[in-house]
């Protein structure tokens, strides 16, 4: 009888050691093939970025740099810059608060068809100007909040932009100077930010045309129809 058991035993043994070698080897495997994927996409997203300066690649839902190159160098932002005006916004104005295009607004470089006089509310005109990366839109946020370059500033260190710095809300490079600079870690920084605090804004910068209300120095209804930058 013990024989019996003993022998029992050690069946059971090795078909659990069996199981848990066979269970082993497929998670190995798994793994194997996850991160050949993931090398595959890497290097297939690198053949659009050989020529970048800085390059910072994050898998956000497992929380993990897939690549980076000079990813902490402080370089020129352009209108990315722009996230941040919208975030900045977004903490400081209340949705009915309205912002009105004034003359001097409008003569910042470039022209999305803005009109002197019109009233926006605060998210149709948030909308427009990371839709169309409207420079003038930009500029009217920042003559409707008092102090906006320091209250933007303030606003990059809170959320982790270290070596970050705005010197106008739309990122234009003025008189040979950027209009910001900031680093490719920290750009990861703000998206994923922004993602998370204006999804609903986010979602239209997807789309590749979109139509805004504002209201004329008349007080008549005024809509624009606008193209995506980003074809």
């Amino acid at each position: 009888t013990k024989l019996i058991i003993s022998i029992a035993v050690l069946i059971v043994l090795g078909s659990f050691t069996l199981i848990a070698s066979r269970h082993k080897l497929a998670t190995m495997q798994k793994d194997y093939q996850s991160e050949r994927q993931e090398q595959e996409a890497i290097a297939s997203f690198f053949n659009t970025t050989d020529n970048a300066k800085a390059v910072y690649v994050y898998d956000a839902t497992n929380k993990k740099v897939l690549y980076e190159r000079n990813a902490e160098t402080p370089l020129p932002l352009a209108s990315v810059t722009k996230l941040a005006t919208a975030l900045t916004v977004n903490s400081t104005f209340t949705p009915d608060q309205t912002i009105t295009i004034s003359d001097k607004a409008l003569a910042v470089e470039g022209d999305n068809g803005l009109l002197a006089g019109e009233v926006w509310k605060r998210d149709p005109l948030l909308g427009f100007m990371l839709v169309i990366s409207s420079n003038d839109a930009a500029s009217a946020f920042k003559e409707a909040i008092p102090n906006f370059m320091d209250t933007m500033n303030a606003y990059a260190k809170q959320i982790g932009l270290e070596h970050t710095t705005f010197y106008n809300p739309s990122g234009l490079d003025t008189g040979g100077k950027p209009g910001a600079i900031g680093t490719a870690k920290d750009m990861s920084t703000l998206i994923l930010h922004f993602l998370d605090t204006m999804p609903e804004i986010a979602a239209q910068t997807t789309l590749p045309q979109n139509s805004y209300t504002a209201r004329t120095a008349q007080d008549r209804e005024k809509v624009h129809t606008i193209s995506n930058t980003n074809d």
